[in-house]
C-alpha cells in the first residue's frame, strides 16, 4: 500500500500541467492550507488531550504509554511555540 501511494505521487507530479503548477504555488491557495493546518492543529492538541485523559481515567493507559504519550505532546507544544517566535521574528 505504501509503495502504491509513492507511485501514486511519483506519476502526479510527472504529469503536472503549466496551471496545476501554478494554481498550487498561488498565494491564496497556500493561506488557505496553512489555515487549514493551522486548525487541525488546534484540534488535534484538544482531542489528543481529552483522549489521553479518558484513557488514564479509565485504566487503559501504563505509566510507559502515558508519559511518551505526554512527551510527544510537549514536544509539540513547544515546537509549535518555537515557530510562532521565530514568525514574529520574521514579520
Amino acid at each position: 500500500m505504501l509503495l502504491f501511494g509513492g507511485v501514486m505521487v511519483i506519476l502526479d507530479n510527472k504529469y503536472k500541467t503549466k496551471e496545476d503548477v501554478i494554481e498550487e504555488n498561488d498565494e491564496r491557495n497556500i493561506v488557505i492550507k496553512q489555515k487549514a493546518k493551522s486548525k487541525a492543529f488546534d484540534l488535534m492538541v484538544v482531542m489528543f488531550c481529552l483522549g489521553l485523559l479518558t484513557l488514564t481515567l479509565f485504566g487503559y493507559m501504563n505509566e510507559v504509554s502515558f508519559f511518551s504519550l505526554i512527551g510527544l505532546y510537549l514536544l509539540s507544544v513547544f515546537y509549535y511555540g518555537y515557530q510562532l517566535v521565530l514568525n514574529k521574528k520574521a514579520m
